[in-house]
């Protein structure tokens, strides 16, 4: 039987809400709260990229377990600065942190896992 240790980061939940306004316009919430943790992180966008903003929020929860303050506000930093990109377009963060932007035509999907 192997035996497997999860870090904090590791273990935690992620849930999404809408908020809709008077004009039917939709907000979606993407949130991620680590076991153990006094911080609940929560990204708001008009965009219902499921993927993408579980990723960020995994990240998120990973500078914070780390202590590394500085890596995640100089990401949320990143993000808030850059244009819309191109649908299907890579987005690289760092070195090892990278996504790749949904085709806004298409109906979004909630990932599986």
């Amino acid at each position: 039987m192997q035996s497997i240790s999860l870090t904090v980061s590791q273990v935690g939940q992620n849930f999404t809400f809408v908020l809709t306004d008077i004009d039917s316009k939709q907000r979606f919430g993407f949130c991620r709260l680590s076991s153990g943790a006094k911080t609940c992180f929560c990204i708001l966008s008009y965009l219902p990229w499921f993927e993408v903003f579980y990723k960020l929020l995994n990240i998120l929860a990973e500078y914070t377990a780390k202590g590394q303050d500085c890596q995640w506000k100089e990401l949320l930093e990143t993000l808030y600065n850059l244009p819309l990109p191109e649908p299907g377009s890579t987005v690289h963060l760092s070195v090892h942190s990278y996504f790749t932007t949904p085709d806004t035509r298409e109906l979004p999907s909630i990932p599986e896992n």
